[in-house]
C-alpha cells in the first residue's frame, strides 16, 4: 500500500512540474510578443501599421495563454480533490484579474482609443479613456469583490444550487465578471473614493491572514526539510543551503537600507536597528530549549519576509530620506512579490487541511480511498451514509453524498468566498500603495511615497516578529494545550 501511496505521489508531483513547465514557457512566449511590440513601434515610421502588428502579437500572445491555462488546469486538477481543484480555478480568476489590471493601466489607453465610442468613461471620471489609469485598479478589484459577494450569498441557501453555482457555470461566471467591469466604468469616481477608503481598512484583515499563512509555510519548509535529512544525510547541504540564503538574503537587504533610507532619518534607523535585534532575538530563541518546534530554516525564512514587509514600508520615507523618492522601482518590485505572496497565501490556505475545516471531510474522502483499495470495513466521521452503500461499485454516489455534505453542514466555501473579497480590497491597495495616487492620475507606476503605508508596513512587520515569537514561546507557557 505503502509503495503504490509512493508511485502515486511521484506521478502527481511529474504533472505538476510539467504544469509549471508550461506555465514559464507562456510567460517567455508573452515577454517576446511585448518585445517585438515595442521593437516595432520603436523602429517604424507607420505608427498605425505597427499598432497593428502590436495588437497581433498580444493577441497571439492571449491565445496561447489562454490554451496553456487550459492544460495547467486539466493537469493539476486532474491529480487534486474537486474541493480544491474549485479553489484553484478561483485562484486562477484572481491571476487573470491582476494581469487585466496591468493591462489596463498600462496598454488600455492605446490598444482601446480607437473603440472608445463604445467603450469610454462618464463625465464625472474625466470622460473618454481617462478612467483607465489608477480608478480601473479599484473598479477591477470591485468587480471582483462583487463576483466573490454573489457566490457567497449562494453557498449560503446550503443546497444543490449552491453546488452548482460554485463549482459550475464558469463561462457565465466570467461572462459576468466581465459585463460588471464593462459597466463599472460608467460609475463616478466619487463611488470609488468611499471604495478606496473601505479597502484601507479591510485590506489590514487581509494582511494579517497573509501573514499568518507566511509563517506557516516557513514552519512546514523547515519540518519538513528537517524530516526528509532524518532519513537521508544528503538533504542536509540544502537545509544548510536554504537557511544561509536567507540570513543571506535578510542582512544584506537590511544593509542597503542603512544606506537607502537612514540619511537625515533617525527614525528609519531606529527602525532598521530594531529590526536586527528582533532577528537576533527570535533567531537564538528558536534554537534555544525554550522553542520545542523552532528551527534556523524557519527563522531565516520569517526574518526575510518580514525585512521585506520593512523594506517597503522604509520605501515610503520622504524625500530628503529616501532614494527611491517617486522612483517606479520600489512599487513595481512590490507588486510582484506582493502578487506572488496573495496567490502562495491562498494556494495554500486552499490545499492545508486545518484551514477552512476541511479536516472532517479530508478524513472521510481518505477512508473511502482505503475502502476502494483495501475492501476494509469503512467508517464515515459524522455523515449520513448507509455503510452498506459503501463498495467499489458505488463510490461516486458515496462521493456525491459526501459533497452534498459539504454545503449542507459546513462553511468551507462560506470562509473561502469571505476570504477572497477581502484579498479583493487587498488588491487595491497593493497596486495603488495603499490609495497614494489619485483616482484620476493616469501614470501608476511613478511610486508616490505614502505616510499611512509607512506606519501599516512598519506595523506589519512588527507584528510578523510578534506573532512567530509567541508561536515559539506559547508551547513552554501555555503547557495545557496542544500546539501541533
Amino acid at each position: 500500500m505503502r509503495k503504490k501511496t509512493s508511485m502515486n505521489f511521484r506521478k502527481k508531483a511529474e504533472k505538476i512540474f510539467f504544469s509549471f513547465q508550461k506555465i514559464i514557457f507562456v510567460f517567455l512566449l508573452i515577454i517576446n510578443s511585448i518585445t517585438l511590440k515595442e521593437a516595432a513601434i520603436y523602429h517604424s515610421s507607420h505608427h498605425r501599421m505597427c499598432v497593428n502588428l502590436s495588437f497581433e502579437a498580444i493577441l497571439i500572445a492571449f491565445s496561447l495563454g489562454c490554451k496553456a491555462i487550459v492544460l495547467i488546469c486539466q493537469d493539476l486538477f486532474s491529480v487534486i480533490s474537486k474541493q480544491k481543484s474549485v479553489k484553484m480555478a478561483y485562484i486562477l480568476i484572481m491571476i487573470s484579474s491582476i494581469f487585466l489590471i496591468i493591462f489596463l493601466t498600462n496598454l488600455g489607453a492605446e490598444y482601446l482609443s480607437s473603440v472608445s465610442s463604445y467603450i469610454h468613461c462618464n463625465v464625472e471620471s474625466g470622460g473618454g479613456l481617462n478612467c483607465l489609469g489608477v480608478s480601473a485598479i479599484y473598479r477591477t478589484s470591485f468587480c471582483l469583490f462583487i463576483l466573490h459577494l454573489l457566490i457567497f450569498l449562494c453557498c449560503l441557501l446550503r443546497d444543490d444550487n449552491s453546488r452548482k453555482i460554485n463549482e459550475e457555470l464558469w463561462v457565465i461566471k466570467i461572462f459576468l465578471f466581465l459585463i460588471m467591469l464593462f459597466f463599472s466604468f460608467y460609475i463616478p469616481n466619487d463611488f470609488f473614493e468611499i471604495y478606496a477608503n473601505l479597502a484601507k481598512i479591510i485590506g489590514l484583515v487581509f494582511i494579517v491572514f497573509q501573514i499568518i499563512m507566511m509563517i506557516d509555510i516557513f514552519y512546514l519548509w523547515g519540518e519538513k526539510l528537517a524530516a526528509n535529512y532524518v532519513e537521508n544525510p544528503l538533504w542536509g547541504y540544502w537545509l544548510l543551503g536554504t537557511t544561509i540564503i536567507f540570513y543571506t538574503g535578510t542582512f544584506l537587504l537590511n544593509f542597503y537600507s542603512f544606506s537607502w533610507f537612514t540619511a537625515n532619518s533617525s527614525l528609519n534607523s531606529f527602525m532598521i536597528i530594531l529590526n536586527l535585534i528582533l532577528i537576533l532575538a527570535n533567531s537564538l530563541l528558536s534554537i534555544s530549549g525554550i522553542a520545542r518546534n523552532g528551527s534556523l530554516l524557519t527563522s531565516g525564512g520569517i526574518s526575510l519576509y518580514e525585512t521585506f514587509i520593512l523594506w517597503t514600508g522604509l520605501a515610503n520615507s520622504p524625500k530628503e530620506s529616501n532614494e527611491f523618492f517617486q522612483s517606479h522601482s520600489p512599487l513595481n518590485t512590490e507588486i510582484f512579490f506582493g502578487c506572488l505572496i496573495i496567490v502562495i497565501s491562498l494556494a495554500y490556505m486552499s490545499f492545508h487541511q486545518d484551514y477552512l475545516g476541511e479536516k472532517n471531510e479530508s478524513q472521510d474522502q481518505n477512508d473511502l480511498e482505503k475502502k476502494a483499495d483495501e475492501q476494509a470495513p469503512l467508517k464515515i466521521n459524522d455523515a449520513n451514509i448507509n455503510i452498506n452503500d459503501v463498495n467499489v461499485n458505488n463510490m461516486d454516489i458515496i462521493q456525491e453524498k459526501l459533497t452534498k455534505r459539504i454545503y449542507s453542514d459546513s462553511n468551507i466555501y462560506v470562509y473561502f468566498h469571505i476570504i477572497m473579497m477581502v484579498s479583493s480590497f487587498f488588491l487595491a491597495m497593493l497596486f495603488t500603495n495603499w490609495g497614494a495616487p489619485d483616482l484620476t492620475q493616469q501614470i501608476v507606476f511613478s511610486y508616490n511615497p505614502n505616510n499611512l503605508k509607512y506606519w501599516i508596513q512598519i506595523i506589519s512587520s512588527w507584528t510578523v516578529m510578534g506573532i512567530y515569537i509567541w508561536t515559539l514561546v506559547a508551547p513552554k507557557i501555555l503547557t495545557n494545550r496542544e500546539f501541533d
